[in-house]
């Protein structure tokens, strides 16, 4: 099991693992998805098992806020509970994203998860990454061109 930076290679299958997640609140259309490998303001992992993308997370930030927002991470069903060097694919890429962090300055990470989905808040809470419970609601609006 390998833990990467994304490659233009691996948007395809990012995008189709993402695209019909049931827990995000919306997902990325495939050209921003093909824009990450070279992205100046967003740290993008994959998972990679023999050769196939099993995982990934997508996390935007700004060096100025010093913030980053944990938008998606997402790990195969089959995949979520195995164990890879004692810890699950989810921690993995969690250590991968606040490595990052540190390298670019941050001192902040948010992660954005659809309130109904506990299993998720829970996997944020225990995977290494420490996010705590907020009170606080992120209102979205979709901008039509």
């Amino acid at each position: 099991m390998e833990i990467r930076k994304i490659r233009p290679e691996d948007t395809k299958k990012v995008f189709e693992l993402g695209k019909d997640a049931p827990y995000f609140c919306g997902f990325w259309p495939q050209e921003v998805i093909e824009a990450l490998p070279n992205s100046k303001d967003v740290a993008s992992f994959v998972s990679n098992i023999n050769g196939d993308i099993v995982g990934f997370v997508i996390a935007p930030y700004s060096r100025t806020l010093k913030k980053m927002t944990v938008e998606n991470m997402f790990v195969q069903e089959q995949y979520q509970r195995r164990i890879y060097n004692h810890k699950v694919i989810s921690q993995h890429l969690a250590n991968a994203l606040l490595e990052e962090a540190r390298k670019l300055g941050i001192s902040r990470i948010d992660s954005l998860v659809d309130a109904h989905h506990k299993a998720v808040i829970k996997m944020n809470e225990r995977n290494g990454m420490g996010f705590h419970p907020s009170d606080y609601k992120w209102g979205t609006k979709k901008i039509d061109y």
